[in-house]
């Protein structure tokens, strides 16, 4: 359809996912890129959910460029990107980086940084984004420390960088926070506080994506030293008593006359 795109990552090139296969099949880095780029606008153009059925490295080879032997390389070294098998091919996560949602949910990001960049303007600040186009680059694989500073295209939270630019968590890095956290605190009700934080405190903005994702940890790290562990569950006895999970034994109930800090409260 005229008009469509999908966008690449400006970190493609640096991935470790490229230089693998570089390094298996010795094919140069700008020859991988174009047949990467191939692959996916076939799949964004021939499928709804990533599978392109009956077709397999032979097929990519003559619709995407090189031999069999590249596109074998690739579902070796980077099955995050490409699994072949007999049923045919697959990107996936592929709702994730193309198809009409991911497109939405660019169109969305970008709006919402042009409306930033406006309010910039008119408050003598910078705002926007340079570049081309595409926007939000695509997360296009699963990385950890520095290189996890990607820009997710399907991730609902952006944060302030200096300058208006706008960064977004990786929802990879969501989920670790979620899953670090998540049984102590409201992960995603911090994550709002600090946008807010970061709106009302333009001159501590970070000036990168690697910056305020340091931020963004210690400012978990802090909310998960201060947040009081959650009240014990406790059953009641039969002759007044509770049991007290937390220290393994029956006390008497806080109120109770037999309590000693009942007796200190009076």
């Amino acid at each position: 359809m005229a008009g469509d795109y999908i966008c690449i990552d400006h970190e493609l090139i640096e991935k470790p996912e490229v230089l693998a296969i570089h390094e298996r099949t010795g094919v140069p880095i700008d020859a991988i890129l174009g047949r990467l780029v191939m692959l996916w606008r076939l799949v964004d153009r021939q499928s709804t959910d990533g599978t392109i059925p009956l077709i397999g490295p032979v097929g990519l080879a003559q619709r995407c460029s090189g031999d069999a032997a590249f596109w074998e390389a690739i579902h070796d070294v980077a099955p995050g990107w490409l699994i072949i098998n007999a049923d045919g091919v697959t990107i996936p996560n592929f709702s994730e980086r193309f198809g009409e949602g991911a497109r939405r949910r660019m169109k969305e990001a970008m709006k919402k940084r042009r409306q930033r960049g406006q309010q910039g303007d008119k408050n003598g600040t910078a705002g926007g984004r340079r570049g081309g186009q595409c926007g939000t680059p695509l997360p296009l694989s699963v990385v950890s420390s520095k290189e996890e500073t990607i820009l997710a295209a399907d991730s609902s939270y952006g944060f302030l960088l200096a300058g208006n630019r706008e960064w977004y968590l990786p929802t990879t890095r969501l989920k670790k926070y979620q899953d670090a956290y998540g049984s102590i605190f409201d992960v995603e009700l911090e994550l709002k506080n600090i946008q807010g934080w970061l709106e009302d405190n333009a001159g501590k903005r970070s000036k990168d994506g690697p910056g305020t994702m340091t931020r963004i940890t210690k400012w978990m790290n802090r909310t998960a030293q201060s947040t009081p562990p959650p009240v014990s569950r406790v059953e009641e006895f039969q002759d007044g008593m509770v049991f007290n999970s937390e220290r393994g034994e029956y006390v008497w109930p806080l109120g109770h006359p037999n309590n000693p800090n009942t007796r200190k409260a009076k």
